[in-house]
């Protein structure tokens, strides 16, 4: 049987995850890069006032795991309503269209995070940020 440890939390504990997280080459990355660019502003209705067409949205391809862990950083990713940031699954690859980096950015440090893909895929996908 598994001894607690000795903090008395869990190895499934957020914060452990998230220490663990941040010693991994994608995760100091994603720090410096979240450090650089700072928390995203929410976006209020009616703000663009550009029309749609002719806006290019850049995007990244995270590859995943497989098409489950693909699924689940959808799941995570999708945000009702936003017309600025979508998130689609291609097979196992993620395609994230932003307007704002630091979207991408997030939904890479949390793939990377829960092991829904390899670390070197995250920290290639956020040095391209």
């Amino acid at each position: 049987m598994l001894q607690p440890s000795r903090d008395g939390l869990g190895p499934r504990c957020r914060a452990k995850r998230r220490d663990r997280w941040r010693a991994t080459p994608a995760g100091s990355a994603a720090a410096v890069v979240r450090r650089r660019l700072g928390r995203p502003a929410p976006v209020p209705d009616g703000q663009l006032s550009i029309p749609k067409e002719h806006l290019h949205m850049p995007e990244l391809r995270l590859t995943c795991l497989d098409e489950q862990h693909a699924a689940a950083v959808i799941a995570e990713a999708t945000r009702p309503g936003d017309l600025h940031h979508t998130v689609r699954q291609d097979g196992a690859v993620v395609v994230i269209s932003y307007f704002d980096a630091r979207y991408a950015l997030e939904v890479t440090e949390w793939a990377g995070e829960h092991g829904h893909t390899t670390d070197s895929d995250a920290a290639r996908l956020i040095s391209q940020l």
